[in-house]
């Protein structure tokens, strides 16, 4: 993939664009992010906020279609845990009773699920 260079100031030299080219093709081979499946929507795999949800959308499509995700979490540079604060508040949080202790067991749990599936406990 070649970077469009109207993106980048005429101050940069062909030397500093190529070096730039070169590094961006490397992250784009390197680079990967592992997407935890654990965890049921609407909690875990939703979101009401767009560019999230999008986000999720793309790391949640077919890996033919995406050159950034694996599924051997070992390779992965990223790890992505979809979880959405909005539903754990909706779902978990007792209104008016300022007690959050079972959002954040909820997400320990979440973490600590991924965490002894893919890790072994470490």
């Amino acid at each position: 993939m070649k970077i469009p260079t109207m993106f980048l100031k005429d101050q940069y030299t062909g030397m500093q664009i190529n070096a730039f080219q070169r590094s961006y093709l490397e992250m784009e081979r390197l680079f990967k992010i592992y997407v935890y499946e654990e965890g049921d929507p609407p909690i875990f795999h939703n979101g009401p906020c767009k560019s999230i949800g999008r986000f999720i959308h793309e790391m949640e499509m077919e890996m033919d279609n995406n050159i950034y995700k694996t599924t051997d979490p070992d390779e992965a540079l990223v790890y992505f845990l979809p979880f959405s604060v909005v539903m754990l508040v909706q779902y978990l949080y007792a209104a008016d009773s300022h007690n959050t202790n079972s959002i954040g067991r909820a997400v320990i749990d979440y973490v600590n699920q991924g965490r002894l599936r893919h890790f072994g406990g470490l």
